[in-house]
């Protein structure tokens, strides 16, 4: 490659054009050595600072170009992981539901659908201490004193257990507390620090085996608490959750 230098030499208003940064083809030139020591002084000086900027010049541009090649090459990485990684969360989630799809039966709340929605202030003396409730009326003379449920919800460790005769309203009690929110405000004093999740299951004698078996007590209260933390799922079933897993992944 030849690179051209125009320049003026005083006394002289001619301009020169001097051949490449090429020092042995530049002094081999006849116009070159036509020239005095001065003007041959110059044009070398010239030359020399010619090659120092198309040096400069060509390390710029190539370290350009490899700093362009290398960001172009950083993108495509980052985007093939940016999908890969959207790709192994969707098969995570297809994953997550078809465990969840398998605990799931459509049955489940069929009972507490059929419980009527109890007045608000129907069982409100649930919340409130015993002996206050029967001193007050609110309840019949003959009800037997009952424990503490609020101090329960916030410090109770065992079962409250609940019972009563056939049609007394047991099942619309429950549902009652269930929906609560001031059960909510109490338990959360009791789980704190940690997060409170509430699940619950009404099992249906007359209803269908799933309505009525442990089984699917233990399907309902799982599917419940793991449809608000999906991501649990993997470390509860660990073994079918793979399995969904892998499947979809081949099918990909």
């Amino acid at each position: 490659m030849h690179c051209f230098v125009l320049t003026k030499f005083p006394g002289n208003s001619e301009k020169l054009q001097l051949l490449s940064i090429n020092e042995k083809a530049v002094h081999k030139n006849d116009r070159f050595k036509s020239l005095d020591a001065d003007q041959q002084c110059s044009i070398d000086t010239l030359t020399t600072i010619l090659r120092i900027v198309v040096k400069e010049a060509h390390d710029k541009l190539k370290s350009e170009l490899v700093a362009r090649l290398e960001n172009m090459q950083k993108e495509r990485l980052a985007e093939e992981e940016k999908k890969y990684v959207e790709q192994q969360r969707q098969l995570d989630e297809t994953a997550d539901l078809a465990v969840l799809g398998h605990l799931n039966f459509a049955s489940k709340n069929a009972r507490r659908d059929e419980i009527h929605d109890a007045h608000r202030t129907t069982f409100s003396w649930i919340f409130k201490d015993s002996e206050i409730v029967r001193a007050s009326g609110d309840v019949a003379e003959n009800t037997r004193p009952w424990n503490n449920f609020v101090e329960w919800l916030k410090h109770g460790k065992d079962i409250y257990w609940i019972n009563g005769k056939a049609g007394s309203g047991k099942s619309t009690l429950m549902r009652y507390i269930v929906e609560n929110a001031e059960t909510f405000e109490h338990l959360r004093e009791w789980a704190e620090p940690a997060e409170l999740r509430v699940a619950s299951f009404y099992f249906w004698h007359s209803g269908l085996p799933e309505q009525r078996s442990q089984s699917g007590l233990f399907r309902s209260l799982l599917y419940e608490i793991l449809c608000k933390r999906p991501d649990l799922v993997r470390h509860v079933f660990r073994e079918e959750w793979e399995l969904f897993r892998s499947t979809e992944s081949k099918v990909e």
